[in-house]
């Protein structure tokens, strides 16, 4: 039995829209980078079945950004939210910079959290998602 990559609050389209559309968001983005900016994990490497999670499945959250931020290295942005997550910091990957390097999963690096002037309300649907 194939397991899912992950399972997260996947943020619906108007969401995203409001997302990238912040222009303190804008300033921790790169034209060059991928922008993620789908989904707030919840649990890497698994589903919520059995977890204290399961009956979050399918159930629509609304979630706030507070924080942005950016690793140390400089490669990839994220914010922070007020999510449950097994993550320390739940969070939505913004923006990953490929070329040197930059992948999702180091947002989970991210120390240096700036609040955001102007929170940012996200919602979307709990999920379970495998791998493409």
């Amino acid at each position: 039995e194939i397991a899912p990559q992950y399972s997260g609050l996947v943020l619906d389209q108007e969401s995203v829209n409001r997302l990238l559309a912040s222009p303190e968001v804008a300033q921790y983005m790169n034209p060059n980078w991928t922008v993620k900016a789908h989904h707030m994990t919840i649990r890497f490497g698994g589903g919520l079945i059995g977890t204290e999670h399961e009956a979050r499945l399918g159930q629509r959250e609304t979630i706030h950004a507070t924080h942005i931020g950016m690793t140390d290295e400089g490669t990839v942005s994220a914010v922070a939210v007020d999510g449950i997550s097994d993550n320390a910091v739940p969070h939505v990957t913004l923006a990953v910079d490929d070329a040197a390097g930059g992948e999702a999963s180091h947002s989970n690096r991210i120390t240096n959290w700036v609040p955001l002037q102007q929170p940012i309300t996200l919602s979307g649907i709990v999920e379970e998602v495998y791998a493409s």
